[in-house]
């Protein structure tokens, strides 16, 4: 019998298991992603290691590959036989954004923008595929380092060239004058290529008008619907199109606002607050329960935070008078069954409305990255976010904390891995931050 710890990376690839049938690459890619999706995190890195052997020059499956890799743990074989694909692959402006990529996958961000700046500053026929792709990296580099100034440059010096691809440019540039008055006054849409979780961080510059105004539409795609339960003055239409109107303001057009206001707004506070019926009844459920109230949200597959990774947190917690409180109302809620200390407040929630109004009460929430933690940031609620190396642009943090989400704390591990084996790298941290909370005693006198 072979030792396969002994076996070298190219021998791995080479018994990885085999679809039993011939399928184009590119589903083949796409069952990979959704197994991944689903957290069938081993079923996803055999097709993506197979992908790789059998159509090297499929550049996403190596960049699949890489981010199972790092749940692992452990990148280097994938990266080594990566960067010998790129150096012959014939498409060498595809491998140079790949490259980009898998840095950035691995939690880089001056080596893609090194990359990538001079390619997009010499002017070129290339496919524009290419080109907008690595704008669209590099404009996410720099927005995780916060080099807002440089963000700005570079997007306005490529516009020009972009201009012919008049879609993406209005959806990245989109900048009149004064973006702020306009995005603050005017009916908003939400770019297709904005997650829910890039357009609640965004939506700061719309929902604070500089005057009272009359009632605005939000639109967008649907995925993005459930967030008009958190903004007053807004009613949702969804996207027809790919843009809207020309009398609404792009939200992504906030990105090419100077850095000196972008950095002054979102600076300014809670922007999201509880609807006055929801709170109410928050507030009595939650009364009487032992404080402090920590609210738990976690993710619902792998290779994501799971309820049951935070054992080695709750275990350490000795003599924990107050409560812990689930805040997740998806079909991750089933790992509660083993969690018969953490209330489930998620089984109540009918739509995010009580979401906020739970996270007006929490003394402090701890979680991975989702709605629950980007609405508790958008309130100015106490929270403790839980990352790895790449996190997403919108959690850069200046001395542990939040650039675009002053009230959170962000708790970045220095490794990549599973959360069961990194968590107890930052319990030390989040015990600290549980035990300053106030008791029930100190909560009652300070009211």
């Amino acid at each position: 019998m072979r030792d396969t710890r002994k076996m070298s990376f190219e021998c791995r690839l080479k018994s990885a298991a085999r679809p039993k049938s011939p399928v184009a690459p590119d589903t083949m890619l796409q069952t990979a992603e959704r197994q991944a999706a689903k957290g069938l995190t081993e079923d996803a890195r055999n097709l993506a290691i197979w992908l790789t052997l059998h159509f090297p020059e499929l550049l996403e499956g190596w960049l699949l590959l890489i981010r199972l890799e790092a749940v692992r743990g452990d990148t280097r074989k994938a990266f080594a036989a990566f960067l010998k694909q790129l150096k012959r692959h014939p498409d060498q402006e595809a491998a140079l954004v790949a490259l980009a990529k898998a840095y950035r996958a691995l939690g880089y961000l001056s080596k893609p923008i090194r990359l990538l700046q001079p390619f997009l500053e010499v002017p070129s026929e290339s496919c524009l595929k290419h080109r907008s792709q690595a704008m669209s990296v590099l404009r996410d580099c720099m927005l995780a380092s916060d080099s807002l100034e440089d963000l700005q440059k570079t997007v306005l010096s490529w516009s020009s060239e972009a201009r012919t691809d008049q879609a993406y440019s209005q959806s990245i540039i989109g900048c009149p004058k004064d973006q702020l008055q306009t995005l603050s006054t005017k009916d908003v849409v939400i770019d297709p290529d904005l997650s829910s979780l890039e357009a609640l961080v965004l939506i700061r510059f719309a929902a604070s008008p500089p005057i009272p105004c009359a009632q605005r539409i939000l639109s967008g795609p649907v995925h993005v619907k459930p967030l008009a339960d958190l903004l007053r003055g807004f009613t949702f239409e969804e996207l027809a199109g790919q843009t809207g109107s020309g009398d609404q303001a792009s939200l992504s057009g906030a990105l090419a606002m100077p850095s000196p206001v972008l950095k002054r707004i979102r600076q300014t506070g809670a922007y999201i607050r509880a609807e006055t019926t929801h709170l109410t009844k928050w507030q009595t459920a939650l009364r009487d329960l032992p404080r402090p109230l920590v609210g738990l949200a976690w993710n619902e597959t792998r290779a994501g935070l799971m309820l049951d990774d935070y054992r080695h947190l709750l275990d350490s917690l000795h003599g924990f008078s107050g409560t812990f409180l689930s805040v997740v109302r998806d079909n991750a809620r089933h790992q509660l069954a083993n969690f018969p200390r953490v209330t489930d407040c998620g089984q109540q929630f009918e739509s995010l409305s009580d979401l906020s109004a739970v996270l007006s009460q929490v003394d402090l929430l701890i979680g991975p990255d989702g709605l629950p933690m980007h609405v508790a940031g958008a309130m100015g609620r106490p929270a403790a976010l839980l990352t790895q190396p790449a996190h997403p642009w919108y959690w850069h943090a200046n001395n542990g904390r939040s650039t675009w989400y002053p009230s959170v704390q962000v708790v970045r591990t220095r490794r990549f891995g599973r959360w069961s084996n990194l968590m107890p790298d930052v319990t030390e941290q989040l015990t600290l931050a549980i035990e300053a909370l106030p008791t029930s005693r100190a909560f009652l006198a300070s009211n």
